[in-house]
């Protein structure tokens, strides 16, 4: 489990798989690379991504600001639930087919 309260600079965020849970992302090109559950994490004004992860996991609760590509991108199939994503020039992106989005303002979009 990663769960680090704040990373700042420049450069990758957080790249893991397991569990990110509870951590603050600001200013890197990635704020969050996962494979497995996202829960409960702050990304904002990264250059490119707030949150991407990998088929299968699991993303709940996050919140994504101002972050310039995506806000959070999901690879499907996963599960995406109660997240908000605002101010990217894509909020929520799904990629592929299978995913579950509830609850997630706005909705995602899948491609």
């Amino acid at each position: 489990m990663f769960e680090d309260p704040s990373v700042p600079g420049i450069g990758q965020g957080i790249v893991a798989e397991g569990i990110v849970k509870g951590n603050i992302v600001s200013g890197r090109n990635t704020g969050i690379q996962a494979r497995g559950t996202v829960i409960g994490n702050f990304v904002e004004n990264n250059s490119s991504t707030g949150i991407v992860v990998s088929p299968g996991s699991t993303v709940i609760g996050n919140t994504a600001l101002n972050n310039r590509d995506v806000g959070i991108a999901v690879l499907c199939p996963a599960n995406l639930t109660d997240n908000t994503a605002t101010g990217s020039t894509v909020n929520i992106q799904l990629i592929g087919k299978g995913c579950r989005d509830e609850g997630n303002l706005p909705p995602g979009k899948e491609e």
